[in-house]
């Protein structure tokens, strides 16, 4: 399984025209809560939960009325008005004019969304979409979490190596027999990470580490550097899958710290026995060895009573880590503090971690309270005897503290739910690619559109006879229903949580009175733009893993386009995008993000477009002419877009992939990326007359492939679309030219 954070009020201000002030004019977000100004043209915010997450919703007020679409099939008068006659070929026209929609192939180079618009021909008109504007931002948010892992996260990993390692070596002078191999153990974990950040971070080893822990140590290493698949830890004695630690692709300068992180939110000290889980790794004597380690760093990383600098430099980097992927799926330093107070054993006391009735009482109690929500490849699951009936949780996997936990965002976890052992055997004749030996051992990328409520997804995945498993449909059902409420916090508790509730909008009904071409093929595209943004704003690289700070700030730009111009009127998803944006603002902030840098103008940049999209897109929806301002605002956007990616670079390219999910015994993985832009012709009303033009908006393509494990940390994503043309979803089919 691959486990991701895995990304999360509106005063409205009057629209100014875009060129008449510098990026930095907006004074950058409070990072304390705002104060509840109902807007003109939102709803009043709703209460702020008391742990505040620095989200506040921007949602659009749609009066009902009458509904306007385009007539179907559109008349020849059109056609010819806005198709741009030999623009479109005699199948795409005919295609365009049945389902109100087309796609067609567009420049193999076109890897921008602002390129793409400043590649339109000037005659036609244009529309900003919702999977467009989220490739941006994808590459805007990248910046800001960039700059903060240099300015705050580098140097407190750093701290947090080098105070750990001093007082682990303080604590190895005179061990005692019942702590000898816990602080080997303890000892070994850090070691892996400075011997993997060392040459970057300046670290030097310390004195009294054994020759055969430093042997283990560095036999770790080169299986983390090699990341080719499952194998046993020299330091942990548990298999571990190293094709998931440091997976994502890294620039050079960058990687050792990235895998630094990834081991350290990925190395299980394993809290329960195989007496305990069946499919725990462990026997008893490893089970307490482990989790005396685990009771010994966390004494070390306590606020009250541990290592200051080291607990300060651990609270800088899991706030960080909680903001932006959410809340840990294993057990972690403050998780197993809460789990000793319970069982009345104090993990700073030598007598009580030396003592195996209290270990064995705070192992015991972490099992009975404790349960990921994804399997990572330490140790094994549990086989249910049939499918799960009585609820949407996957079968129990072994249990272990990890120093930054491993984040398992929602839809990581329903995939897991969504493959055996959770959902039982293949029936009928069928051989889905997702099935190895009659089991469901991969989900595909659909079914993270029916996870979030795409009705048409479901019927793409029956179609393929990829439902076809017991228990499966029931399984779909119940994790849907499972999902928070559009009103609770949860939805909000990080960036990623957030993106997740930005995808939840879009695939829902929206209240707009102007609507799109009422057809099949319009919702399959909307399926496949809601999985690009999916891609680009719910799978968010590890820490690191992610392109270096912006060097300068982006530039503005005053160019207009004099073209007819749209947004998707779908102000729901356009305004929980600026909410994730303003969110990222204000918790970065917080986090220590500079006001003034450019990951924070980056960000700046992105919201005043978003800002702009989202005010046009309300207007449209409530089937009302855009102001003369709106219209000269909007008309810049595609070269504010255009100037922003000049600054961001490869961060907002739409080639991207990301690993989904790994079949360990299989030894593959499921893969997903987007490719070079495609052109989306479609036909909307003009809000007021309802005259039909036809609009040309950038479509990101998905495409999925199975790969060997070591494979999907390897893949050059857009050379391979180029060249080896992996599998298309097969709802393209619906939308894209014959």
């Amino acid at each position: 399984m691959t486990r991701r954070g895995g990304l999360s009020g509106l005063v409205l201000a009057a629209l100014t025209a875009c060129g008449s002030h510098g990026v930095d004019a907006r004074p950058p977000p409070s990072t304390a809560p705002p104060p509840k100004l109902p807007p003109p043209l939102v709803r009043a915010p709703r209460e702020v939960p008391a742990s505040w997450s620095h989200w506040e919703p921007v949602e659009p007020i749609i009066p009902a009325g009458a509904l306007r679409a385009p007539t179907l099939p559109i008349d020849k008068a059109t056609l010819e008005r806005d198709a741009l006659g030999a623009a479109l070929g005699e199948n795409a026209r005919a295609k365009l004019k049945l389902d109100g929609l087309v796609v067609t192939d567009g420049d193999a180079a076109t890897t921008q969304v602002g390129a793409f618009y400043a590649a339109l021909d000037p005659r036609a008109g244009w529309m900003i979409t919702v999977d467009a504007l989220a490739i941006v931002v994808r590459g805007a948010l990248d910046a800001a979490l960039a700059e903060v892992e240099e300015r705050v996260l580098k140097a407190s990993l750093a701290t947090l190596i080098t105070r750990l390692e001093a007082r682990l070596a303080e604590l190895g002078r005179s061990p005692g027999a019942e702590m000898a191999e816990p602080l080997d153990v303890a000892r070994g974990v850090v070691a892996v990470a400075r011997a993997l950040t060392g040459e970057t971070l300046g670290l030097r080893e310390p004195p009294g580490l054994s020759r055969a822990l430093k042997q283990r140590v560095a036999a770790e290493r080169a299986l983390i550097e090699a990341h080719d698949g499952v194998a046993p830890s020299p330091v942990l004695g548990v298999a571990l899958d190293y094709s998931e630690i440091g997976v994502e692709r890294a620039p050079p300068e960058r990687l050792p710290i990235a895998r630094a992180f990834s081991w350290l939110g990925s190395a299980p000290l394993m809290l329960a026995s195989v007496a305990e889980l069946k499919v725990s790794p462990a026997d008893v004597a490893m089970a307490r060895a482990h989790t005396r380690a685990a009771m010994v760093l966390t004494a070390l990383l306590a606020e009250d009573e541990g290592d200051r600098d080291a607990s300060a430099a651990y609270t800088r980097i899991s706030r960080y880590l909680g903001f932006v992927y959410g809340t840990p799926d294993d057990v972690t330093p403050a998780g197993l503090r809460l789990i000793a107070d319970r069982a009345k054993v104090r993990v700073e006391a030598p007598d009580d971690i030396a003592d195996v009735t209290k270990v064995d009482r705070v192992r015991r109690l972490a099992v009975s309270q404790s349960a990921p929500r994804a399997w990572d490849g330490a140790g094994d699951v549990e086989v249910p005897p049939r499918p799960l009936q009585a609820s949407t949780s996957v079968p129990r996997a072994a249990l272990g503290f990890r120093v930054f936990g491993g984040h398992a965002a929602r839809d990581a976890a329903a995939l897991q739910a969504l493959v055996f052992p959770s959902v039982g055997a293949l029936e009928g004749g069928g051989s889905p690619a997702t099935a190895r030996a009659g089991r469901r051992v991969l989900p595909c990328v659909l079914d993270v559109a029916a996870w979030l409520g795409a009705k048409e997804a479901e019927v793409a995945v029956r179609e393929s006879g990829d439902d076809a498993y017991v228990g499966f449909v029931d399984m779909r059902a119940r994790l849907v229903a499972a999902r928070p409420g559009p009103r609770a916090p949860e939805r909000h508790a990080s960036l990623n949580d957030s993106a997740l509730d930005l995808l939840f909008s879009y695939v829902a009904p929206t209240a707009s009175r102007v609507r799109p071409p009422s057809s099949a093929a319009f919702e399959r595209l909307r399926v496949e733009s809601a999985l690009a943004a999916w891609l680009h704003l719910a799978r968010v690289a590890p820490p690191f893993a992610r392109e270096p700070a912006l060097s300068a700030p982006p530039v503005r730009t005053a160019v207009a386009s004099e073209a007819v111009a749209f947004v998707e009127p779908h102000p729901e998803a356009i305004g929980a995008l600026l909410a994730l944006v303003r969110q990222a603002q204000r918790g970065l902030g917080s986090l220590g993000l500079d006001a003034k840098g450019p990951g924070a103008l980056a960000l700046v940049a992105i919201e005043r477009v978003v800002d702009i999209a989202f005010l046009a897109s309300a207007r449209l929806a409530r089937d009302e002419a855009l102001t003369t301002d709106e219209r000269v605002s909007l008309s810049f956007v595609p070269a504010e877009l255009r100037a922003l990616e000049k600054s961001l670079g490869s961060r907002a390219r739409v080639s991207r992939s990301t690993d989904v999910h790994a079949d360990l015994s299989g030894g593959r993985a499921l893969v997903a990326g987007s490719g070079p832009l495609e052109r989306a012709w479609i036909a909307v009303p003009e809000p007021a007359t309802g005259t039909t033009r036809i609009v040309v908006a950038p479509h990101a393509p998905m495409y999925e492939k199975v790969v060997p494990l070591p494979e999907r940390a390897q893949i050059g994503w857009r050379s391979e679309i180029t060249r080896a043309q992996p599998r298309r979803l097969t709802i393209a089919a619906s939308f894209r030219a014959p």
